[in-house]
This record gives C-alpha cells, sequence and structure tokens, in this order.
C-alpha cells in the first residue's frame, strides 16, 4: 500500500524559485519530486505565476522566506505604487511615520480611482505591510547613537534646572518646499521656499508657521493667513531671521501661551538642528536665560523615538494634497494649465491649512 503524502505548503520564496526553475527547463515532475509535493500544486503554481512575481518583485524585506499565503489586495495598482514609493525613501534612509503611509495610500488612491472615500485604517495599513513585508525599522549608527545619548543627558539636566513642564519643551524643524509641485511628477527649482514648524512635545501648543522666501515672492502682509513671512534674498539673511524669529515670534507666542495657561514659570527650551554652528546657543537665549535654545549634534539619533516623527514630510503630503484638490476643482480639465492659476498667496493658504490639519496629539505621540 502506497504511503500518503504529508501535505506542504511552501513560501512564497520557493514557489518563485520554482518559477524560475520551470523557466530554465526544470519540469513539473521533476520540481514536484524535488519539494515533496504534487503535481498539481506545480500546476497552480504557474497559474499564478504572474501574480507570485509581482508579489515577490514588490516585496521590501526577507519575510518571504516564512509567508506561504498569498493574500491579493484589493487595489492592486495603488498598493503597487505605494510599495515602490516606500522602497524609493527607504532606499534614501528616510523615515516614514504609519501616518506619512496611510496619507501617501489616500493621495494615490485617489489618484487610481478618483475617489476620496478611502480611510487607510489602522487594519489595513497592518494588512498592507503583512502583503508586502513591511518592517519599519530606524537605522543607527554607534557614534551617533553615544553623541545623542550625551546630548540628551544634557537636555535632561537643562530640563530639570528650569523645572520644565513638556508643555515648556519646544521642537522646532524646517524644510524647503517647491510650491508649484504636485503630488505627482517631477521636482522644479522653480518657487522654492523655506517653512519652519514649531510645536511643544505635548502637542498643546503649535505655532505659526513660519515661511521664508526670496525677493521674489509677493509677501502676505495685510492677509488673514495664519503664517509669519520673511524674505531671505539667496539666504544671505538666513542667520539673521532665525535670531529674529526667536526673539520676536517664538518668545511672544511662548510667553502668551504660558500666562493664558496658568504656567506661573516663564521659562521654555527650544530644541533643533543647527546648520551656523554651536556660538547661536548664546546668541538665541533670553537676557534671564530663562528661555533658551539648544542644538541637536549632527546625525542625531534618538533611540527612544517612534518612527511616527515626520512632521515635516506630513506637512509636505498634506500640502500638495490640498493643491490637488484645488487644481481639480476648475472646471478646465488640463491640470497644468490649473497650476498657473494658483498663485503664492493661495499656495501659502493650502500651506497654513496643511499644518492646522495635523492634531495636537500627533505631537504627543512622536516626541512622548
Amino acid at each position: 500500500m502506497a504511503t500518503k503524502r504529508a501535505h506542504k505548503t511552501l513560501t512564497l520564496a520557493e514557489k518563485y524559485n520554482i518559477l524560475q526553475q520551470l523557466e530554465n527547463g526544470v519540469t513539473g515532475r521533476q520540481l514536484a519530486k524535488k519539494y515533496g509535493i504534487g503535481t498539481s500544486t506545480i500546476s497552480d503554481i504557474k497559474k499564478n505565476s504572474e501574480k507570485i512575481k509581482r508579489y515577490v518583485d514588490n516585496s521590501t524585506s526577507d519575510g518571504l522566506f516564512k509567508k506561504k499565503t498569498l493574500r491579493e489586495a484589493e487595489f492592486p495598482e495603488m498598493e503597487n505604487e505605494l510599495c515602490t514609493w516606500f522602497k524609493m525613501q527607504r532606499d534614501k534612509e528616510v523615515v516614514i511615520s504609519s501616518n506619512l503611509l496611510s496619507e501617501k495610500a489616500k493621495e494615490l488612491h485617489e489618484k487610481h480611482y478618483g475617489t476620496n472615500k478611502f480611510k487607510a485604517s489602522q487594519g489595513w495599513l497592518t494588512n498592507f505591510k503583512k502583503r508586502h513585508n513591511i518592517r519599519q525599522e530606524k537605522l543607527v549608527d554607534e557614534h551617533s547613537t553615544s553623541e545623542s545619548e550625551q546630548f540628551l543627558e544634557k537636555l535632561r539636566v537643562k530640563i530639570n534646572e528650569l523645572k520644565l513642564l513638556p508643555s515648556q519643551i519646544y521642537v522646532l524643524e524646517g524644510s524647503a518646499l517647491f510650491w508649484k509641485m504636485l503630488p505627482f511628477g517631477p521636482e522644479s527649482n522653480k518657487g522654492r521656499i523655506k517653512f519652519l514648524t514649531c510645536t511643544n512635545i505635548d502637542g498643546t501648543h503649535k505655532l505659526k508657521l513660519t515661511v521664508i522666501g526670496n525677493d521674489k515672492c509677493k509677501t502676505l502682509k495685510n492677509t488673514l493667513i495664519p503664517i509669519e513671512y520673511h524674505t531671505d534674498e539667496n539666504g544671505k539673511t538666513l542667520l539673521s531671521l532665525l535670531q529674529t524669529w526667536f526673539h520676536t515670534s517664538f518668545m511672544e507666542q511662548t510667553k502668551h501661551f504660558l500666562i493664558k495657561n496658568n504656567i506661573n514659570s516663564i521659562r521654555a527650551i527650544l530644541v533643533t538642528t543647527n546648520p551656523f554652528g554651536h556660538e547661536l546657543e548664546t546668541i538665541m537665549t533670553d537676557n534671564d536665560g530663562k528661555i533658551v535654545t539648544m542644538f541637536l549634534p549632527q546625525n542625531f539619533t534618538d533611540t527612544t523615538q517612534t518612527s511616527d516623527q515626520n512632521i515635516i514630510s506630513l506637512v509636505k503630503l498634506l500640502y500638495r494634497k490640498n493643491l490637488l484638490v484645488n487644481i481639480l476643482s476648475f472646471e478646465d480639465n488640463d491640470v497644468s494649465q490649473n497650476l498657473k492659476k494658483i498663485n503664492f498667496k493661495d499656495c501659502m493658504f493650502h500651506l497654513a491649512i496643511a499644518w492646522n490639519q495635523i492634531p495636537g496629539d500627533h505631537f504627543s505621540k512622536v516626541t512622548g
């Protein structure tokens, strides 16, 4: 009596390997014997060859050596493009947060299927990561970790010295933005600005967004757009602008917030990067030393933070989404022509909306 063959389930990596061997001339019967499976299983693998190849080609980790089932996505075009985008960002060592991944998914879903009803829920996000073997891990360098630990200890000492609450600890970040660049298409050097975001770490106080443009940009004086605009011709005055921002805008808004919320101690600390050198720490401090700035070391890596920290990228993503919605609202279907109708003031309005769309509790999750 013939011995019944034990049931065996192959991993996707093994199925992919079988397809490659079939293409190289190995017979199905030979492969069935080699892997201890039936010839009908080989036939099923051949029938699903395109799905298996597409899935493996879009995978982002070695999880294929464990994964056995092939779960087809409900929105394959969107997920394939999202996965490609994620891999490009990962190759650049850009940390992609779950929130940013969800926002990008909603943007691509609207692009492919013409509807904004897709929610990119936590359940969908979890399944998307499983389908594409995505693991959001941080790259940590030993030298930068040691330097980071020293900075964090120095920061803790200063916080204890000033007896600060989480609402008195602020983070300043900055980036460049091509304000006429849509969520898709090539980058352009035209219309480049810098912008600064600043918030305290418990998310209870978001400062007004600061925009730094060149002398050709139209200023936003006498408008109701909640943005603080500065002109920076060829970057020559960026240092003085940063000092001015600290001693006027930051200190004024921070003191107003502390008084309004009955925080008796008018003290605060601002944490940010420093492109000019650490001599700025003495320049960006108030006269009595109770509102101070501390600059992150180069290549700072905080091993205590989660990957949900890419606030700047989220602002840009929301901005471009808002810009695209505005352009698509015109009766004319020519996107390039509609883009020409958008002026600098319109774009700053969308940037302010993007900043306001990020809820306060998101910052507490990021920095907590």
